[in-house]
């Protein structure tokens, strides 16, 4: 079947998967979209100046290499419109095997934050993984602006660590790299978001958390994704100029 078919198929099923899925918590009004952080003065400044200090940290990893090529721009930029529309919580990103995840991830967080109406504290941006690698950690920290490098998390960080950290929090963005591993019901992630509420579309809604999936190999997860109907985006990176897959 063609993505389109398995996206309109799984979609039947939404409403009862997602009540699976959520946590037990109940809200005083059921929303329809993001709630909106208000903020006053003194911390719009602050919230200003972190992102200011972030995206020069992105100039200096560009200089020193870490380029965003045109197709990952391309890709981060789609996204950065896609949260413009309040409804949408979740994207999912798919792209080839060394297509550049990690440059459109870094990508993600330069478009977010350029963006003056994203009034979000740069100490709300996570980068998580099901990976079990401390190798991946360290990478990834190396490959991504120092303020964000302290909550890059990978599997076995993610229920105290990560879960503790993002609990209280409202106005979130999470990044998950290679989403399809540990997200069965009874893995790492899904106990994680379980932990916090991430499951539960109106705890998303009313704390204005945006969660960001990348994986070359979607396979099932894209069921996952289609559930939660029009409050999700799927999004394709393009392959870059001069890529050689496994058809090749």
């Amino acid at each position: 079947k063609s993505l389109g078919d398995l996206i309109k198929t799984s979609s039947k099923n939404k409403e009862t998967e997602l009540k699976k899925a959520e946590k037990e918590e109940t809200f005083d009004t059921e929303l329809k979209e993001r709630a909106v952080c208000k903020y006053d003065k003194k911390v719009l400044e602050s919230i200003k100046r972190e992102k200011t200090i972030v995206l020069t940290q992105i100039e200096t990893l560009e200089e020193e290499g870490a380029s965003i090529f045109f197709n990952q721009l391309t890709a981060a930029k789609t996204i950065t419109k896609n949260f413009k529309d309040k409804q949408v919580v979740m994207q999912m990103v798919i792209g080839r095997c060394q297509s550049g995840k990690t440059g459109t991830m870094l990508g993600v967080i330069k478009q977010y934050l350029s963006d003056a109406s994203n009034q979000i504290p740069t100490s709300n941006i996570f980068l998580i993984t099901g990976l079990s690698s401390v190798e991946w950690v360290e990478q990834t920290k190396a490959r991504m602006p120092k303020e964000i490098a302290e909550r890059v998390f990978h599997r076995a960080e993610l229920t105290k660590g990560f879960a503790d950290a993002v609990k209280e929090l409202s106005n979130v963005l999470i990044i998950i790299d290679e989403t399809h591993i540990a997200k069965l019901e009874k893995q790492t992630i899904c106990a994680a978001f379980k932990k916090i509420g991430l499951l539960n579309l109106q705890y998303l809604l009313h704390k204005d958390i945006k969660i960001v999936e990348f994986t070359a190999t979607p396979n099932t997860v894209i069921y996952n994704i289609s559930q939660w109907g029009d409050y999700s985006k799927v999004v394709f990176v393009e392959s870059g100029k001069g890529y050689i897959g496994c058809g090749d």
